[in-house]
Protein backbone atom coordinates (compact mmCIF):
# COMPACT_ATOMS: atom_id res chain seq x y z
CA UNK A 1 0.00 0.00 0.00
CA UNK A 2 1.25 3.48 -0.84
CA UNK A 3 1.88 6.10 1.94
CA UNK A 4 -1.28 7.93 0.97
CA UNK A 5 -3.27 4.77 1.74
CA UNK A 6 -4.09 4.01 -1.89
CA UNK A 7 -3.47 0.60 -3.31
CA UNK A 8 -0.81 0.06 -6.00
CA UNK A 9 -2.08 -0.18 -9.55
CA UNK A 10 -0.86 -3.78 -9.98
CA UNK A 11 -2.65 -4.77 -6.76
CA UNK A 12 -5.83 -3.13 -8.02
CA UNK A 13 -5.50 -4.98 -11.31
CA UNK A 14 -4.92 -8.28 -9.48
CA UNK A 15 -7.93 -7.74 -7.20
CA UNK A 16 -10.08 -6.77 -10.18
CA UNK A 17 -8.99 -9.91 -11.99
CA UNK A 18 -9.81 -12.03 -8.93
CA UNK A 19 -13.19 -10.35 -8.58
CA UNK A 20 -13.90 -10.96 -12.22
CA UNK A 21 -12.97 -14.60 -11.76
CA UNK A 22 -15.28 -14.80 -8.75
CA UNK A 23 -18.05 -13.22 -10.77
CA UNK A 24 -17.51 -15.79 -13.51
CA UNK A 25 -17.62 -18.60 -10.97
CA UNK A 26 -20.83 -17.20 -9.48
CA UNK A 27 -22.27 -17.00 -12.96
CA UNK A 28 -22.46 -20.81 -12.77
CA UNK A 29 -24.00 -23.19 -15.28
CA UNK A 30 -25.40 -21.66 -18.45
CA UNK A 31 -29.07 -22.45 -19.08
CA UNK A 32 -30.03 -24.62 -22.05
CA UNK A 33 -32.59 -23.71 -24.69
CA UNK A 34 -36.12 -24.21 -23.27
CA UNK A 35 -38.07 -27.25 -24.43
CA UNK A 36 -40.32 -26.67 -27.42
CA UNK A 37 -44.11 -26.59 -26.90
CA UNK A 38 -44.39 -29.82 -28.89
CA UNK A 39 -41.88 -31.55 -26.61
CA UNK A 40 -43.69 -30.30 -23.48
CA UNK A 41 -47.03 -31.58 -24.80
CA UNK A 42 -45.46 -34.95 -25.61
CA UNK A 43 -44.04 -35.34 -22.10
CA UNK A 44 -47.32 -34.24 -20.54
CA UNK A 45 -49.20 -36.97 -22.40
CA UNK A 46 -46.64 -39.73 -21.80
CA UNK A 47 -47.78 -41.04 -18.41
CA UNK A 48 -51.54 -40.85 -19.18
CA UNK A 49 -50.89 -42.69 -22.45
CA UNK A 50 -48.93 -45.43 -20.68
CA UNK A 51 -51.66 -45.76 -18.04
CA UNK A 52 -54.26 -46.21 -20.78
CA UNK A 53 -52.06 -48.69 -22.66
CA UNK A 54 -51.42 -50.81 -19.57
CA UNK A 55 -55.11 -50.87 -18.68
CA UNK A 56 -56.15 -51.72 -22.25
CA UNK A 57 -53.52 -54.48 -22.49
CA UNK A 58 -54.63 -56.24 -19.31
CA UNK A 59 -58.30 -55.94 -20.29
CA UNK A 60 -57.53 -57.47 -23.69
CA UNK A 61 -55.63 -60.26 -21.92
CA UNK A 62 -58.68 -61.00 -19.76
CA UNK A 63 -61.04 -60.91 -22.76
CA UNK A 64 -58.80 -63.39 -24.57
CA UNK A 65 -58.78 -65.56 -21.46
CA UNK A 66 -62.59 -65.55 -21.43
CA UNK A 67 -62.69 -66.53 -25.11
CA UNK A 68 -60.11 -69.31 -24.67
CA UNK A 69 -61.81 -70.73 -21.57
CA UNK A 70 -65.38 -70.80 -22.79
CA UNK A 71 -65.11 -70.96 -26.59
CA UNK A 72 -61.74 -71.88 -28.12
CA UNK A 73 -60.74 -74.35 -25.39
CA UNK A 74 -63.90 -76.49 -25.53
CA UNK A 75 -63.95 -76.30 -29.34
CA UNK A 76 -60.42 -77.71 -29.50
CA UNK A 77 -61.27 -80.17 -26.72
CA UNK A 78 -58.41 -79.06 -24.53
CA UNK A 79 -60.77 -77.69 -21.89
CA UNK A 80 -64.03 -79.14 -20.58
CA UNK A 81 -67.14 -77.65 -22.16
CA UNK A 82 -69.42 -75.76 -19.78
CA UNK A 83 -72.21 -73.29 -20.34
CA UNK A 84 -70.43 -69.93 -20.77
CA UNK A 85 -71.58 -67.16 -18.44
CA UNK A 86 -72.51 -63.87 -20.06
CA UNK A 87 -69.64 -61.51 -20.79
CA UNK A 88 -71.48 -58.80 -18.81
CA UNK A 89 -70.80 -60.79 -15.66
CA UNK A 90 -67.07 -60.37 -16.28
CA UNK A 91 -67.07 -56.66 -17.17
CA UNK A 92 -66.65 -55.49 -13.53
CA UNK A 93 -63.81 -57.98 -13.24
CA UNK A 94 -62.17 -56.52 -16.34
CA UNK A 95 -62.23 -53.02 -14.90
CA UNK A 96 -61.17 -54.22 -11.45
CA UNK A 97 -58.36 -56.37 -12.83
CA UNK A 98 -57.03 -53.51 -14.95
CA UNK A 99 -57.17 -51.18 -11.94
CA UNK A 100 -55.25 -53.63 -9.75
CA UNK A 101 -52.51 -54.21 -12.34
CA UNK A 102 -52.13 -50.49 -13.09
CA UNK A 103 -51.86 -49.84 -9.34
CA UNK A 104 -49.09 -52.45 -9.15
CA UNK A 105 -47.33 -50.79 -12.10
CA UNK A 106 -47.47 -47.52 -10.17
CA UNK A 107 -46.18 -49.18 -6.99
CA UNK A 108 -43.23 -50.63 -8.95
CA UNK A 109 -42.33 -47.14 -10.19
CA UNK A 110 -43.33 -47.59 -13.84
CA UNK A 111 -44.65 -44.01 -14.06
CA UNK A 112 -42.10 -42.34 -11.80
CA UNK A 113 -39.60 -39.95 -13.44
CA UNK A 114 -40.90 -41.06 -16.82
CA UNK A 115 -39.10 -39.26 -19.64
CA UNK A 116 -39.30 -41.91 -22.37
CA UNK A 117 -41.90 -44.32 -23.71
CA UNK A 118 -39.60 -47.29 -23.12
CA UNK A 119 -36.95 -47.69 -20.44
CA UNK A 120 -34.61 -50.56 -19.63
CA UNK A 121 -36.44 -53.08 -17.50
CA UNK A 122 -39.96 -52.16 -18.65
CA UNK A 123 -40.79 -55.72 -19.72
CA UNK A 124 -39.46 -57.12 -16.43
CA UNK A 125 -41.67 -54.62 -14.62
CA UNK A 126 -44.64 -55.77 -16.73
CA UNK A 127 -44.01 -59.43 -15.80
CA UNK A 128 -43.86 -58.49 -12.11
CA UNK A 129 -47.03 -56.38 -12.37
CA UNK A 130 -48.94 -59.20 -14.11
CA UNK A 131 -47.77 -61.77 -11.58
CA UNK A 132 -48.48 -59.67 -8.48
CA UNK A 133 -51.82 -58.49 -9.93
CA UNK A 134 -52.89 -62.07 -10.65
CA UNK A 135 -51.95 -63.24 -7.14
CA UNK A 136 -53.90 -60.33 -5.60
CA UNK A 137 -56.98 -61.10 -7.72
CA UNK A 138 -56.82 -64.81 -6.85
CA UNK A 139 -56.50 -63.94 -3.17
CA UNK A 140 -59.43 -61.50 -3.39
CA UNK A 141 -61.54 -64.10 -5.17
CA UNK A 142 -60.70 -66.70 -2.50
CA UNK A 143 -61.39 -64.54 0.54
CA UNK A 144 -64.64 -63.13 -0.88
CA UNK A 145 -65.79 -66.69 -1.71
CA UNK A 146 -66.68 -65.53 -5.22
CA UNK A 147 -68.17 -68.28 -7.41
CA UNK A 148 -68.81 -66.15 -10.49
CA UNK A 149 -65.25 -66.17 -11.82
CA UNK A 150 -63.38 -69.19 -13.10
CA UNK A 151 -59.96 -69.44 -11.40
CA UNK A 152 -58.58 -70.57 -14.76
CA UNK A 153 -59.49 -67.16 -16.19
CA UNK A 154 -56.92 -65.51 -13.91
CA UNK A 155 -54.15 -67.90 -14.95
CA UNK A 156 -54.98 -67.53 -18.65
CA UNK A 157 -55.08 -63.75 -18.21
CA UNK A 158 -51.62 -63.86 -16.66
CA UNK A 159 -50.20 -65.89 -19.59
CA UNK A 160 -51.91 -63.65 -22.14
CA UNK A 161 -50.62 -60.57 -20.33
CA UNK A 162 -47.01 -61.79 -20.48
CA UNK A 163 -47.28 -62.18 -24.27
CA UNK A 164 -49.28 -59.00 -24.92
CA UNK A 165 -47.00 -56.82 -22.81
CA UNK A 166 -44.00 -58.12 -24.76
CA UNK A 167 -45.78 -57.05 -27.95
CA UNK A 168 -46.72 -53.70 -26.39
CA UNK A 169 -43.15 -52.94 -25.22
CA UNK A 170 -41.81 -53.89 -28.68
CA UNK A 171 -44.33 -51.59 -30.38
CA UNK A 172 -43.47 -48.76 -27.99
CA UNK A 173 -39.82 -49.29 -28.82
CA UNK A 174 -40.55 -48.84 -32.53
CA UNK A 175 -42.67 -45.76 -31.77
CA UNK A 176 -39.92 -44.31 -29.60
CA UNK A 177 -37.32 -44.70 -32.35
CA UNK A 178 -39.63 -42.88 -34.77
CA UNK A 179 -40.18 -40.08 -32.25
CA UNK A 180 -36.44 -39.79 -31.60
CA UNK A 181 -35.85 -39.23 -35.31
CA UNK A 182 -38.42 -36.43 -35.16
CA UNK A 183 -36.66 -34.78 -32.24
CA UNK A 184 -39.01 -36.08 -29.52
CA UNK A 185 -38.56 -38.71 -26.79
CA UNK A 186 -34.91 -37.74 -26.38
CA UNK A 187 -33.26 -38.21 -23.01
CA UNK A 188 -30.79 -35.52 -21.93
CA UNK A 189 -28.05 -36.97 -19.73
CA UNK A 190 -25.35 -35.48 -17.54
CA UNK A 191 -22.23 -37.34 -16.41
CA UNK A 192 -20.61 -36.60 -13.06
CA UNK A 193 -16.92 -37.26 -13.57
CA UNK A 194 -14.44 -36.51 -16.33
CA UNK A 195 -12.25 -39.63 -16.30
CA UNK A 196 -11.73 -42.09 -19.14
CA UNK A 197 -14.54 -44.25 -17.68
CA UNK A 198 -16.88 -41.28 -17.94
CA UNK A 199 -15.89 -40.70 -21.56
CA UNK A 200 -16.31 -44.40 -22.38
CA UNK A 201 -19.79 -44.26 -20.84
CA UNK A 202 -20.64 -41.26 -23.00
CA UNK A 203 -19.44 -43.04 -26.16
CA UNK A 204 -21.52 -46.13 -25.38
CA UNK A 205 -24.67 -44.16 -24.61
CA UNK A 206 -24.34 -42.25 -27.86
CA UNK A 207 -23.25 -45.24 -29.95
CA UNK A 208 -26.83 -46.08 -30.94
CA UNK A 209 -28.71 -43.07 -32.31
CA UNK A 210 -32.04 -44.88 -31.82
CA UNK A 211 -31.60 -44.64 -28.04
CA UNK A 212 -32.11 -40.89 -28.32
CA UNK A 213 -29.48 -40.05 -25.69
CA UNK A 214 -28.48 -36.37 -25.82
CA UNK A 215 -25.28 -35.49 -23.94
CA UNK A 216 -25.38 -32.14 -22.14
CA UNK A 217 -21.98 -32.18 -20.41
CA UNK A 218 -19.71 -33.35 -17.60
CA UNK A 219 -19.71 -32.22 -14.00
CA UNK A 220 -16.04 -32.29 -13.03
CA UNK A 221 -14.84 -33.51 -9.65
CA UNK A 222 -11.40 -32.00 -10.31
CA UNK A 223 -10.43 -29.22 -7.86
CA UNK A 224 -11.11 -25.71 -9.16
CA UNK A 225 -8.26 -24.29 -11.18
CA UNK A 226 -6.90 -27.53 -12.67
CA UNK A 227 -9.72 -27.82 -15.21
CA UNK A 228 -11.59 -24.89 -16.70
CA UNK A 229 -15.34 -24.81 -17.25
CA UNK A 230 -16.16 -25.43 -20.89
CA UNK A 231 -13.09 -27.58 -21.49
CA UNK A 232 -13.93 -30.95 -23.13
CA UNK A 233 -17.64 -30.59 -22.44
CA UNK A 234 -17.35 -29.72 -18.73
CA UNK A 235 -20.32 -27.57 -17.72
CA UNK A 236 -19.80 -27.12 -14.01
CA UNK A 237 -18.27 -28.14 -10.71
CA UNK A 238 -19.61 -30.70 -8.27
CA UNK A 239 -21.32 -28.12 -6.04
CA UNK A 240 -23.25 -26.89 -9.11
CA UNK A 241 -24.90 -30.22 -9.94
CA UNK A 242 -28.34 -29.05 -8.79
CA UNK A 243 -28.21 -25.95 -10.98
CA UNK A 244 -26.95 -28.03 -13.90
CA UNK A 245 -29.89 -30.46 -13.65
CA UNK A 246 -32.39 -27.60 -13.62
CA UNK A 247 -30.82 -25.24 -16.16
CA UNK A 248 -29.75 -27.93 -18.64
CA UNK A 249 -33.09 -29.79 -18.38
CA UNK A 250 -31.35 -33.06 -17.44
CA UNK A 251 -33.42 -36.26 -17.50
CA UNK A 252 -30.76 -38.72 -16.38
CA UNK A 253 -27.62 -38.33 -14.26
CA UNK A 254 -24.79 -40.88 -14.42
CA UNK A 255 -22.20 -40.86 -11.64
CA UNK A 256 -18.90 -42.07 -13.14
CA UNK A 257 -16.28 -40.90 -10.65
CA UNK A 258 -14.33 -42.88 -8.07
CA UNK A 259 -13.20 -39.73 -6.25
CA UNK A 260 -16.47 -38.95 -4.47
CA UNK A 261 -16.96 -39.18 -0.73
CA UNK A 262 -20.08 -40.70 0.81
CA UNK A 263 -21.28 -37.22 1.68
CA UNK A 264 -20.85 -36.07 -1.93
CA UNK A 265 -22.78 -39.07 -3.25
CA UNK A 266 -25.63 -38.45 -0.80
CA UNK A 267 -25.69 -34.79 -1.86
CA UNK A 268 -26.01 -35.84 -5.52
CA UNK A 269 -28.84 -38.22 -4.66
CA UNK A 270 -30.64 -35.46 -2.76
CA UNK A 271 -30.30 -33.02 -5.67
CA UNK A 272 -31.61 -35.59 -8.16
CA UNK A 273 -34.44 -36.68 -5.88
CA UNK A 274 -35.56 -33.07 -5.35
CA UNK A 275 -35.82 -32.62 -9.13
CA UNK A 276 -37.26 -36.10 -9.85
CA UNK A 277 -34.26 -36.96 -12.00
CA UNK A 278 -33.13 -40.54 -12.47
CA UNK A 279 -29.60 -41.23 -11.23
CA UNK A 280 -27.38 -44.27 -11.84
CA UNK A 281 -23.89 -45.02 -10.61
CA UNK A 282 -21.27 -46.64 -12.82
CA UNK A 283 -19.60 -49.62 -11.16
CA UNK A 284 -16.10 -50.01 -12.52
CA UNK A 285 -15.49 -53.55 -13.82
CA UNK A 286 -12.18 -53.97 -12.08
CA UNK A 287 -13.42 -52.79 -8.70
CA UNK A 288 -16.41 -55.13 -8.23
CA UNK A 289 -16.37 -57.25 -11.39
CA UNK A 290 -20.00 -56.31 -12.13
CA UNK A 291 -22.37 -59.04 -10.96
CA UNK A 292 -19.55 -61.48 -10.23
CA UNK A 293 -19.48 -60.59 -6.57
CA UNK A 294 -21.47 -61.02 -3.40
CA UNK A 295 -21.32 -59.04 -0.15
CA UNK A 296 -21.10 -60.99 3.10
CA UNK A 297 -20.17 -60.34 6.73
CA UNK A 298 -16.79 -61.71 7.86
CA UNK A 299 -15.87 -61.06 11.49
CA UNK A 300 -18.22 -58.10 11.47
CA UNK A 301 -16.71 -56.55 8.34
CA UNK A 302 -18.52 -56.34 4.98
CA UNK A 303 -16.49 -58.34 2.46
CA UNK A 304 -16.89 -58.59 -1.32
CA UNK A 305 -16.56 -62.21 -2.44
CA UNK A 306 -15.52 -62.49 -6.09
CA UNK A 307 -16.68 -65.35 -8.33
CA UNK A 308 -14.61 -66.96 -11.03
CA UNK A 309 -15.57 -66.01 -14.60
CA UNK A 310 -16.61 -69.50 -15.71
CA UNK A 311 -19.77 -71.59 -15.86
CA UNK A 312 -20.28 -74.54 -13.54
CA UNK A 313 -20.70 -78.06 -14.97
CA UNK A 314 -24.46 -78.04 -14.32
CA UNK A 315 -24.84 -74.68 -16.05
CA UNK A 316 -22.81 -75.89 -19.04
CA UNK A 317 -25.04 -78.98 -19.33
CA UNK A 318 -28.26 -76.91 -19.28
CA UNK A 319 -26.80 -74.49 -21.80
CA UNK A 320 -25.80 -77.36 -24.10
CA UNK A 321 -29.28 -78.90 -24.01
CA UNK A 322 -30.80 -75.57 -24.95
CA UNK A 323 -28.28 -75.10 -27.77
CA UNK A 324 -29.13 -78.43 -29.36
CA UNK A 325 -32.90 -78.04 -29.03
CA UNK A 326 -33.06 -74.50 -30.38
CA UNK A 327 -30.56 -75.27 -33.17
CA UNK A 328 -32.63 -78.19 -34.47
CA UNK A 329 -35.71 -75.95 -34.49
CA UNK A 330 -33.83 -73.18 -36.33
CA UNK A 331 -32.54 -75.60 -38.98
CA UNK A 332 -36.07 -76.76 -39.79
CA UNK A 333 -37.30 -73.16 -39.82
CA UNK A 334 -34.48 -71.73 -41.96
CA UNK A 335 -34.09 -74.53 -44.52
CA UNK A 336 -36.12 -72.81 -47.31
CA UNK A 337 -34.22 -69.56 -46.73
CA UNK A 338 -30.88 -71.40 -46.88
CA UNK A 339 -31.79 -72.76 -50.34
CA UNK A 340 -32.55 -69.24 -51.58
CA UNK A 341 -29.24 -67.91 -50.20
CA UNK A 342 -27.27 -70.72 -51.85
CA UNK A 343 -28.78 -69.91 -55.27
CA UNK A 344 -28.21 -66.15 -54.80
CA UNK A 345 -24.50 -66.63 -53.95
CA UNK A 346 -24.02 -68.92 -56.98
CA UNK A 347 -25.59 -66.36 -59.33
CA UNK A 348 -23.78 -63.36 -57.84
CA UNK A 349 -20.13 -64.45 -57.95
CA UNK A 350 -17.83 -67.35 -58.65
CA UNK A 351 -16.56 -69.51 -55.85
CA UNK A 352 -17.82 -71.78 -53.07
CA UNK A 353 -21.04 -71.07 -51.21
CA UNK A 354 -19.50 -71.59 -47.78
CA UNK A 355 -16.45 -70.00 -46.22
CA UNK A 356 -14.58 -71.48 -43.28
CA UNK A 357 -12.07 -69.79 -41.03
CA UNK A 358 -10.02 -70.91 -38.04
CA UNK A 359 -11.29 -69.35 -34.84
CA UNK A 360 -10.42 -69.70 -31.16
CA UNK A 361 -12.98 -71.31 -28.89
CA UNK A 362 -13.34 -72.19 -25.22
CA UNK A 363 -10.03 -72.62 -23.43
CA UNK A 364 -8.05 -71.53 -26.47
CA UNK A 365 -8.98 -74.55 -28.62
CA UNK A 366 -9.14 -73.89 -32.35
CA UNK A 367 -11.95 -74.90 -34.69
CA UNK A 368 -13.25 -74.09 -38.17
CA UNK A 369 -16.18 -71.68 -38.13
CA UNK A 370 -18.51 -71.74 -41.15
CA UNK A 371 -20.29 -68.83 -42.83
CA UNK A 372 -21.94 -68.10 -46.13
CA UNK A 373 -19.30 -66.54 -48.38
CA UNK A 374 -19.89 -62.81 -48.50
CA UNK A 375 -16.57 -61.67 -50.01
CA UNK A 376 -14.68 -62.06 -53.26
CA UNK A 377 -12.41 -65.10 -53.62
CA UNK A 378 -9.23 -63.04 -53.19
CA UNK A 379 -10.43 -61.33 -50.00
CA UNK A 380 -7.69 -62.82 -47.80
CA UNK A 381 -4.97 -61.82 -50.29
CA UNK A 382 -6.28 -58.23 -50.30
CA UNK A 383 -6.38 -57.96 -46.51
CA UNK A 384 -3.08 -56.06 -46.27
CA UNK A 385 -4.38 -53.53 -48.82
CA UNK A 386 -7.44 -52.64 -46.73
CA UNK A 387 -5.95 -53.01 -43.25
CA UNK A 388 -5.35 -49.26 -43.08
CA UNK A 389 -9.14 -48.74 -43.40
CA UNK A 390 -9.81 -50.54 -40.10
CA UNK A 391 -12.43 -48.62 -38.07
CA UNK A 392 -12.31 -50.76 -34.90
CA UNK A 393 -10.31 -49.96 -31.77
CA UNK A 394 -8.24 -52.86 -30.42
CA UNK A 395 -7.17 -56.17 -31.94
CA UNK A 396 -10.31 -56.67 -34.06
CA UNK A 397 -10.69 -55.69 -37.73
CA UNK A 398 -13.89 -53.97 -38.95
CA UNK A 399 -14.65 -51.86 -42.04
CA UNK A 400 -18.07 -50.34 -42.53
CA UNK A 401 -17.74 -50.24 -46.35
CA UNK A 402 -15.40 -53.15 -47.08
CA UNK A 403 -14.56 -53.13 -50.84
CA UNK A 404 -14.07 -56.92 -50.82
CA UNK A 405 -17.73 -57.65 -50.02
CA UNK A 406 -19.97 -58.87 -52.90
CA UNK A 407 -23.43 -57.49 -53.67
CA UNK A 408 -25.24 -60.46 -52.12
CA UNK A 409 -22.67 -60.54 -49.35
CA UNK A 410 -23.49 -56.97 -48.36
CA UNK A 411 -27.15 -57.93 -47.88
CA UNK A 412 -26.21 -61.10 -45.98
CA UNK A 413 -23.94 -59.17 -43.65
CA UNK A 414 -26.46 -56.38 -43.08
CA UNK A 415 -29.07 -58.97 -42.00
CA UNK A 416 -26.52 -61.32 -40.35
CA UNK A 417 -27.77 -64.17 -42.55
CA UNK A 418 -24.17 -64.96 -43.49
CA UNK A 419 -23.83 -66.50 -40.00
CA UNK A 420 -26.60 -69.10 -40.38
CA UNK A 421 -24.14 -71.97 -41.10
CA UNK A 422 -22.73 -71.48 -37.61
CA UNK A 423 -25.75 -73.44 -36.36
CA UNK A 424 -23.74 -76.46 -37.59
CA UNK A 425 -20.88 -75.36 -35.32
CA UNK A 426 -23.34 -75.16 -32.44
CA UNK A 427 -24.59 -78.70 -33.06
CA UNK A 428 -21.00 -79.97 -33.20
CA UNK A 429 -20.28 -78.32 -29.84
CA UNK A 430 -17.68 -75.89 -31.22
CA UNK A 431 -19.89 -72.93 -30.33
CA UNK A 432 -22.99 -71.95 -28.39
CA UNK A 433 -26.00 -69.93 -29.52
CA UNK A 434 -25.16 -67.21 -26.98
CA UNK A 435 -21.70 -66.23 -25.83
CA UNK A 436 -18.67 -64.11 -26.70
CA UNK A 437 -17.89 -63.98 -30.43
CA UNK A 438 -15.05 -66.39 -31.42
CA UNK A 439 -11.87 -64.42 -32.18
CA UNK A 440 -9.19 -65.03 -34.79
CA UNK A 441 -5.89 -66.53 -33.58
CA UNK A 442 -4.11 -63.32 -34.65
CA UNK A 443 -6.45 -61.31 -32.40
CA UNK A 444 -5.83 -63.57 -29.39
CA UNK A 445 -2.07 -63.16 -29.82
CA UNK A 446 -2.34 -59.45 -28.97
CA UNK A 447 -4.90 -59.85 -26.16
CA UNK A 448 -4.19 -58.20 -22.83
CA UNK A 449 -4.17 -60.66 -19.92
CA UNK A 450 -7.69 -59.75 -18.79
CA UNK A 451 -9.08 -60.22 -22.33
CA UNK A 452 -8.49 -63.99 -22.03
CA UNK A 453 -11.33 -64.23 -19.49
CA UNK A 454 -13.80 -64.18 -22.41
CA UNK A 455 -12.36 -67.53 -23.58
CA UNK A 456 -13.46 -69.40 -20.44
CA UNK A 457 -16.83 -70.31 -22.02
CA UNK A 458 -18.02 -71.54 -25.41
CA UNK A 459 -18.05 -68.76 -27.99
CA UNK A 460 -21.46 -67.80 -29.39
CA UNK A 461 -23.40 -66.73 -32.48
CA UNK A 462 -24.83 -63.77 -30.60
CA UNK A 463 -24.04 -62.17 -27.29
CA UNK A 464 -24.59 -59.35 -24.85
CA UNK A 465 -22.54 -56.78 -26.77
CA UNK A 466 -24.31 -57.61 -30.03
CA UNK A 467 -27.59 -56.48 -28.46
CA UNK A 468 -25.89 -53.49 -26.82
CA UNK A 469 -24.51 -51.76 -29.88
CA UNK A 470 -23.12 -54.54 -32.10
CA UNK A 471 -20.16 -53.28 -34.18
CA UNK A 472 -20.52 -49.77 -32.69
CA UNK A 473 -18.68 -50.58 -29.46
CA UNK A 474 -14.95 -50.37 -28.76
CA UNK A 475 -13.20 -53.72 -28.18
CA UNK A 476 -12.54 -53.21 -24.45
CA UNK A 477 -16.21 -52.39 -23.94
CA UNK A 478 -17.15 -55.59 -25.80
CA UNK A 479 -14.90 -57.65 -23.53
CA UNK A 480 -16.37 -56.04 -20.41
CA UNK A 481 -19.86 -57.02 -21.58
CA UNK A 482 -18.64 -60.56 -22.33
CA UNK A 483 -17.25 -60.90 -18.80
CA UNK A 484 -20.44 -59.48 -17.33
CA UNK A 485 -22.40 -62.12 -19.31
CA UNK A 486 -20.20 -64.96 -18.04
CA UNK A 487 -20.45 -63.90 -14.40
CA UNK A 488 -24.22 -63.38 -14.55
CA UNK A 489 -25.17 -66.29 -16.80
CA UNK A 490 -28.62 -67.84 -16.52
CA UNK A 491 -30.90 -69.59 -18.97
CA UNK A 492 -33.19 -66.55 -18.75
CA UNK A 493 -30.35 -64.25 -19.76
CA UNK A 494 -29.66 -66.45 -22.80
CA UNK A 495 -33.34 -66.39 -23.78
CA UNK A 496 -33.49 -62.61 -23.30
CA UNK A 497 -30.43 -62.09 -25.53
CA UNK A 498 -31.90 -64.38 -28.21
CA UNK A 499 -35.19 -62.45 -28.13
CA UNK A 500 -33.42 -59.08 -28.28
CA UNK A 501 -31.26 -60.30 -31.18
CA UNK A 502 -34.31 -60.80 -33.42
CA UNK A 503 -35.41 -57.12 -33.74
CA UNK A 504 -31.80 -55.92 -33.90
CA UNK A 505 -31.06 -58.28 -36.82
CA UNK A 506 -34.31 -57.34 -38.59
CA UNK A 507 -33.47 -53.63 -38.26
CA UNK A 508 -29.81 -54.21 -39.23
CA UNK A 509 -28.67 -51.99 -36.35
CA UNK A 510 -24.88 -51.77 -35.98
CA UNK A 511 -24.19 -54.60 -38.46
CA UNK A 512 -21.71 -54.31 -41.33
Amino acid sequence: MRPDGAMPEDAIAEESSEAAGTARSHQGVQAATPASPRERRFRGLMVPSLLALHAATIMLAMLLAYWIRFHAGPALRVLPAIHPPGIRLYLPGLVGGATVVVAVFSYLGAYRNRRRLVRDGDYSTAIKACTIGTVLQLALSYFTKSTHFSRLIFLLSWANGIVLFYVAVSMLGHAQRMLVRKGLARSRFLIIGDSESARALRRRLQADADLGKEFVGYITTTPRGSLSIGQEGVVGMLHEVGDAITLLRVDHVYVASRDLSHAAILKILDECSARQTQVDMLSDLYEILHGGSTVQQVAGFPMVSLRQAALRKRQEMIKRWMDVGVSLFLIALALPLVCVIVVAIRLDSQGPVFYSQVRVGKGGTRFRMFKFRSMALDADERLDQVRKLNEAVGPIFKIREDPRVTRVGRLLRRTSLDELPQIYNVLRGDMSLVGPRPPLPSEVEVYADWHHRRLTVSQGMTGLWQVSGRSLLAFDEMVKLDIYYIENWSIWLDLLILLRTIPIVLQARGAY
